[in-house]
């Protein structure tokens, strides 16, 4: 699995990340870090919500909802970087877009041409797999297919293009050491009109004193 950036973690095995996070601690690094940071593990539907400690400058300021997590390492979406391409021009063999106006957001540098659709809905859609309270993740050709044939125009989703992925321990180590603050995903936030405000209302909530 490819990772979210090319940086020295990002090739790093489960051993090296265990040593790196052994010195950080004995070098008082993690002390200095909010609790809220190390509450606790990721899981999928959570936020990943970016502190001005990331040294990725292609991820300042977003916001990341986790689809994967395990031993095979994590993988996520952006969710608040919409671009100014429409779906039906970007993918223009899905032909239930026709039709419709949506913009195509960006997931992440991660095989940028597959698409990952996330819709809100009380049932399961084909194929899909649930994220967070009526929240479900399609990745499927046929899947997205059908639910387009199915509910457009009414139907409430996002395409994104692209994701981003940590190897195995990597993602726990970035939240460990403050790069991303953690907090439980909603619908309403992963749906929000205004997405360019989004990561500075997470990062006031998520950074708020944990009392």
């Amino acid at each position: 699995m490819a990772d979210r950036s090319a940086g020295p973690g990002a090739t790093a095995t489960r051993r090296e990340f265990a040593v790196a996070m052994a010195a950080a601690l004995t070098l008082g690094a993690a002390g200095a870090i909010p609790a809220q940071l190390r509450s606790r593990e990721p899981r999928v539907g959570d936020f990943l919500i970016a502190t001005r400690r990331l040294d990725d400058a292609g991820f300042a300021e977003t916001v990341v909802l986790l689809l994967a997590t395990g031993l095979d390492g994590a993988q996520g979406i952006v969710i608040n970087r919409r671009t100014l391409v429409r779906v039906a021009t970007a993918l223009p063999d899905l032909e239930a877009m026709a039709n419709r106006p949506d913009t195509l957001y960006w997931g992440g540098p991660v095989e940028p041409n597959k698409a990952v659709l996330l819709t809100r809905s009380a049932e399961a859609p084909p194929t899909g797999t649930p994220l967070v309270d009526e929240v479900w993740m399609v990745r499927k050709r046929e899947g997205i297919e059908q639910l387009l044939i199915r509910g457009a125009p009414r139907v409430e989703m996002r395409l994104y293009g692209g994701y981003a992925g940590w190897s195995p321990g990597q993602l726990e180590w970035e939240i460990e050491t403050g790069s991303w603050y953690l907090r439980r995903g909603e619908a309403d936030r992963i749906f929000a009109d205004d997405t360019d405000a989004l990561w500075k209302a997470l990062s006031l909530l998520a950074s708020a004193p944990v009392v």
